[in-house]
């Protein structure tokens, strides 16, 4: 792991000149280049359960750790290519580690008075005022932030031991910009490749007098040193430069960026649009271990993002970037000033409007759930951040409606919560992101004052796994068993069916090169099924089949294998109606909630989908809804499922299917068999109870279990109960909240 954005590299260093082209070899569903020097060096992105071998058309190539390179390799490489692998040398560091968990002002906004601010206002250049405008597009250069963007480090040096950079400088930069741009390829779902080209012009230029404009400041050291590139002065010099690069590098779009240390007007600035930014090396009071988000941010402003700080003067209006959206995360009008964003402060965040801004590819997160028959009050609230989750859950439990179902994803590097609630009494609780240890001392401490775990998330951050859970009121029998191989949880599965505990809640999460099993097990009686690892057309076939014999899917969990999606479901006596519902975006989603409450069928369990694939053990970066837009950049792929469904006793759908193998969305409240399955189905008590032995799978339950001390949890653990927080409702722009009843 390099620097501190979360992403996992490799160094790939080619034989050959053959860089540019490796890109399309090296990408694959689970890694992506991200990073390109010269014609040989590539830093790939790789998936957190390991590295794969390199593609056999690449031929022989060194990979491994920038710091650790075989003998002789380091003296092959072109200057740009030794500051590419030294820079990400840098960032693998223990020192670039520590200096970023302890970079100055971070997370505090860009206007707070700790520094200037870094600018999106253009100087004037050449005579003309530059100055963005509201709904001002994307220059040619730089419309959209994707596919393969080739950028221009030139770094900038004068007569003077004050103007110079050293080596030491020189790889900063280069680290600083790779961790920076790391960072927003992470962000867009299709990824982004960067190609660089990295010059050191040293000029004899001296510094100008303090009476020179800033305009003039620039052109100062600009100018001659784009002769020296070998463009001409002024803007147009700049953008041909940066169209050679274009060329060069048969890129989609082109930008540079120039580092100095001559005086300069303004710290950092950018053209809205492109073609350039300009930063001081030691980046004002930020500091140079800073250099990475400004450098991101002002970038952000390279491909159409607007400030989103309160002092830019920004309104939530207006109409920017590739998508013309507004500035709806503005902090002088967003509800509670808006949410996190790298537009707004120094964070690794990214607010809902900003993608759009960027041009980011259109792509979906898709929603599906299932419903059973109910006529009491309901509530949904999806990609919300925790604090407003918190609040919105503090804020219902007031109202007698009670969290049963809760699921997490990533967006924009940060956690994004959903919940659906049903009207309840009586006590409840939440606990957020526990190491195991801490979560079972819960676990065992909620027991005892007769709250039961109903619903169980589990999170794999770069191999470590965090719990989430809902509690509510219960006295009867319970059991949970954790992290088991299949064999190892079917056995638990049919052994614990005989104590007549019934599983309710089934997790799966890929750890390692495996997937594992989560449960969660009630009391219960009566025929209950258990049927994983499907294709849709089977799952479908065999949830019409146990309808028929009075089983009700209670729980649905998605995950992925290879490209396509599997589903796995947990069923439990029932013969109340049922509706089935998946694979929609957002405004599908809530328009079918909104329709099934009106048949008197509520939503009870809820799994949330990023484009990119399923659930899976590492979140991915999405994007998600807009408030205004119930959908963000949700799109229609494919035909619409035509259907008819009636609520009831009995559901009964008409469903009329498009060619597509995997339909966008199917809905279903009964219906006729399918094929047959050749995935795993268990139900009724109808298999062999031998239970394997499986010393890493843990198994609790009952309270038969020794009391133990609570851990001590981590600073990131969340744990709420019984109404004892405040309930101010904080609402992020992100957010989406929808109720019954007598609710709003």
């Amino acid at each position: 792991m390099a620097g501190d954005i979360g992403v996992r590299e490799r160094l790939v260093i080619l034989q050959g000149a053959r860089a540019v082209g490796a890109a399309a070899a090296l990408a694959t569903e689970q890694k992506r280049v991200v990073h390109i020097y010269g014609s040989r060096v590539v830093v790939e992105e790789v998936p957190a359960d390991g590295e794969r071998a390199l593609p056999d058309v690449l031929g022989p190539a060194v990979t491994g750790d920038a710091a650790s390179l075989p003998p002789g390799v380091r003296a092959l490489l072109s200057p740009a290519e030794s500051l590419g692998v030294d820079g990400l040398a840098l960032r693998q560091s223990d020192v670039y580690t520590s200096a970023k968990a302890m970079r100055p002002h971070a997370n505090e906004a860009w206007d707070s008075g700790a520094a200037q601010t870094p600018a999106c206002h253009d100087i004037t250049i050449d005579g003309l005022d530059t100055a963005e405008a509201s709904g001002l597009a994307g220059a040619p250069t730089s419309s959209r932030l994707t596919g393969r963007i080739a950028v221009g480090i030139v770094i900038v040096e004068g007569p003077s031991a004050a103007l110079t950079f050293s080596q030491a400088e020189r790889v900063k930069v280069v680290a600083e910009v790779q961790n920076g741009l790391g960072w927003l390829a992470s962000q867009s779902p299709e990824g982004v490749t960067w190609v660089y080209d990295i010059q050191v012009v040293t000029l004899t230029t001296p510094p100008g007098s303090d009476n020179l404009t800033s305009a003039e400041k620039e052109a100062l050291w600009r100018d001659p040193a784009m002769a020296q590139l070998g463009f001409g002065a002024g803007m147009a010099g700049v953008t041909a430069y940066v169209e050679s690069l274009r060329t060069k590098f048969a890129s989609n779009w082109a930008y540079c960026g120039f580092f100095t240390k001559y005086p300069l007007g303004h710290f950092a600035y950018a053209s809205i649009g492109g073609p350039r930014l300009v930063m001081d090396y030691n980046n004002d009071g930020w500091g140079p271990d800073n250099i990475d988000r400004v450098f991101a941010h002002e970038t952000g402003h390279i491909f159409g993002a607007p400030d989103e700080y309160a002092s830019s003067g920004c309104s939530c209006g207006g109409s920017w970037g590739y998508y013309s959206k507004p500035n709806g995360n503005c902090a002088n009008c967003a509800p509670s000033g808006g949410v996190d964003c790298l537009m707004k402060q120094n964070s690794w965040a990214m607010c809902t409007y900003t993608p759009y801004h960027l041009g980011f590819p259109l792509t979906e997160q898709t929603y599906s759930g299932v419903w059973r028959q109910g006529s009491d009050a309901y509530y949904l609230w999806v990609n919300a951040s925790w604090n407003s989750f918190r609040q919105k859950w503090q804020e219902l439990a007031g109202k007698n409606l009670r969290l049963i179902d809760f699921k997490i994803t990533r967006v924009g590097g940060a956690e994004r919560y959903h919940g659906v609630w049903r009207q309840g009494t009586g006590g409840y609780y939440l606990w957020v992101n526990a190491s195991w240890d801490s979560f079972v001392a819960k676990w065992q401490e909620l027991a005892k004052q007769n709250l039961r775990l109903v619903d169980i998330e589990v999170t794999n951050y770069d191999g470590v796994l965090r719990y989430s859970g809902v509690w509510l009121p219960g006295t009867d029998g319970y059991y949970l068993w954790a992290n088991a191989t299949w064999d190892n949880f079917v056995a638990k599965w049919q052994e614990l069916a005989k104590q007549n505990l019934r599983l309710i809640d089934l997790r799966i999460v890929r750890v390692g090169n495996a997937d594992r099993f989560f449960g969660i097990w009630r009391q219960g009686t009566g025929g209950y099924y258990l049927w994983v690892n499907a294709t849709w057309d089977n799952f479908v076939a065999k949830w019409q089949e146990l309808a028929k014999q009075n089983l009700r899917l209670v729980d649905l969990e998605i995950t992925q294998t290879g490209r396509s999606r599997r589903y796995s479901g947990v069923w439990l006596p029932g013969s109340d109606g049922y509706y089935l519902w998946s694979g929609a975006s957002w405004q599908s989603f809530r328009a079918k909630w909104e329709d099934l409450a009106t048949q008197n069928l509520r939503l009870i369990d809820i799994d949330v989908v990023p484009p990119g694939g399923a659930q899976s053990a590492t979140p991915s970066e999405v994007i998600t809804s807009v408030e205004e837009d119930f959908g963000g950049l949700a799109e229609e792929r494919m035909p619409m499922v035509a259907m008819t469904a009636y609520a009831g006793r009995r559901s009964s759908v008409r469903a009329v299917k498009s060619a597509a193998a995997e339909p966008e969305r199917d809905a279903f409240g009964g219906g006729t068999e399918g094929a047959g399955q050749r995935e795993d189905g268990f139900g009724g008590g109808q298999l062999s109870a031998n239970t394997a032995s499986e010393p890493e799978a843990d198994g609790l339950g009952g309270g038969s279990l020794a009391a133990s001390d609570l851990a001590a949890e981590a600073s990131a653990e969340e744990g709420f109960g019984g109404g004892q927080l405040p309930s101010d409702l904080d609402v992020g722009a992100a957010d989406e909240g929808l109720g019954g009843g007598s609710l709003s």
